[in-house]
């Protein structure tokens, strides 16, 4: 659906953010037409399988979070989408990432977030202290700010030390 919506609308030059599940999925359309995105921003996701790390399998068999429990047993199966994602990486990662993680989420921890920044030498990475889970919810004006002071090719003199958040940045 996100793949024939940018074809649908012939976007160009996307800014992307993904996060959660959500990360297979919009990467997925991205690593297929990197032409059409100008960045990245990534909040506590992941891009690869998650086959044998086992708080993700434990994760995709709870029941008593029906009915959202469907998805994440759907994305650990679908193994070819992951796979077409990690091998697409290196075709993204020239591009300026952004990411936003918090650091209580029960899911995606500092492995994950290091992998990212490993992927992407032009990152800036803003960690969201108290954010969970749901990081749009928890902190959306960390996330604002930190969007608003990274924007790819927004004039240097006009980017600030975000008022939010620890700054890693790496060029």
């Amino acid at each position: 659906m996100v793949e024939s919506f940018v074809a649908t609308l012939d976007l160009d030059g996307i800014t992307m953010m993904v996060q959660d599940w959500g990360g297979p999925i919009g990467l997925s359309v991205a690593v297929r037409h990197p032409e059409r995105f100008r960045a990245l921003v990534i909040g506590n996701t992941f891009g690869w399988s998650l086959k044998g790390e086992k708080t993700f399998e434990r994760f995709s068999k709870l029941r008593s979070r029906v009915p959202i429990h469907v998805l994440p047993r759907e994305i650990m199966a679908a193994q070819p989408l992951l796979s077409e994602v990690e091998q697409g990486l290196g075709r993204l990662a020239h591009l300026p990432a952004l990411i936003v993680w918090g650091d209580r989420a029960q899911a995606f921890k500092e492995p994950q977030l290091r992998r990212w920044e490993q992927t992407f030498p032009n990152h800036r990475t803003v960690v969201l202290h108290g954010a969970s889970h749901y990081i749009q919810e928890d902190a959306p004006e960390e996330i604002i700010a930190a969007i608003t002071d990274w924007w790819p090719g927004q004039p240097a003199n006009q980017q600030s030390a975000s008022r939010f958040g620890r700054l890693r940045e790496h060029s």
